[in-house]
């Protein structure tokens, strides 16, 4: 658990890891250092409302530090990183002292070649592919295995109980990651490499679609047991639950907004049987009239497995509504 100081400095790190420019060659090197920091995955606050679970505030920050790139202005950040992501729920006056309760820590170190956008059979432009060691926990410290007894007692007679989001989990894996981009309106630009314009998008279903694929070939330990409940007995790893994300994105146009639609499926190595969605919606570019907003309106909805990684195997549905930064 963190105090609750820890949602102030999240929250200014949200905000830190969304303002650095791009480094170009005529900066400071003192200027250069901090624009190396730069968002990686969403930053976003989402008030949630979760099946079997109190309402909280749920916080993720993620930014990355690129440590090399054959690059001179580094504009696209070919090379080496690290990242981390973060993320936690804020129990506001839902939870008796509202606890703060680490969801995941995942650092990682990755190198990242990017493509020039280059055209792949079905009408595919390939963005980049990245390559990643990396180190996913909850940073909790109750054992399945020493207290399994306790836990499936707890079960018996609370299967809701607060107890099961102390159980510790932690794991270390490859990460294969490539992205796409199809159904772009090519005939309005003249350079689909990533140094020139990628043209505009149409409204239509057919229009830009970006696709994300994380594939994670080895996990190199995974001892992540469930000792109570209806998994109790059996051998249960997270590659069971998440070995393949699909992340297919598409910008639509409503109202004068550009629209962000999301879908992420992921898929274990059960297959059907443990795999689990999100979907979300956001506005990328916010504006009343001509003032832009520095966040943007966000919605998100999870169904199944991996809502949070101390029970990642408990099948939940959740609604969230707030604001996301990147």
């Amino acid at each position: 658990m963190f105090s609750k100081h820890t949602v102030l400095a999240a929250c200014a790190l949200l905000w830190a890891a969304g303002v650095g420019a791009h480094p170009t060659s005529d900066m400071t090197q003192a200027e250069k250092m901090f624009a190396k920091f730069r968002p990686y995955e969403p930053n976003y606050v989402i008030w949630q409302l979760t099946e079997n679970d109190d309402p909280a505030m749920e916080v993720q920050y993620s930014f990355k530090y690129l440590l090399y790139s054959p690059d001179e202005d580094l504009r696209y950040e070919d090379g080496a990183y690290l990242k981390f992501t973060g993320e936690f729920d804020f129990y506001m006056g839902t939870r008796s002292s509202s606890p703060v309760v680490n969801r995941a820590s995942n650092p990682g170190i990755h190198y990242r070649w990017y493509k020039d956008g280059e055209d792949l059979p079905g009408g595919l432009a390939w963005k980049y592919w990245d390559f990643g060691l990396q180190h996913l926990s909850n940073g909790q410290a109750l054992s399945a295995t020493d207290q399994a007894t306790v836990l499936q007692d707890t079960f018996l007679t609370n299967p809701n109980s607060e107890l099961f989001d102390d159980v510790s989990r932690g794991v270390n894996f490859f990460s294969l990651e490539s992205s796409f981009r199809f159904g772009r309106n090519r005939a309005q630009t003249d350079d689909n490499s990533r140094n020139g314009p990628e043209g505009r998008c149409d409204d239509s279903l057919s229009g830009c679609y970006n696709l994300w694929v994380r594939l994670i070939p080895f996990y190199i330990d995974d001892d992540n047991p469930v000792t109570w409940g209806p998994d109790a007995g059996r051998r249960e790893d997270l590659a069971d639950y998440d070995r393949l994300r699909l992340v297919l994105t598409k910008q639509q146009h409503f109202w004068s907004n550009d629209f962000e639609f999301g879908v992420e499926w992921v898929i274990g190595d059960e297959l059907f049987d443990t795999d689990s969605f999100d979907v979300y919606a956001f506005l990328p570019e916010p504006r009343i009239g001509a003032l832009e907003l520095p966040f943007s309106l966000y919605i998100r909805y999870h169904n199944g497995p991996l809502n949070n990684l101390s029970n990642y195997t408990r099948e939940q549905n959740s609604i969230g509504i707030g604001i996301r930064l990147y």
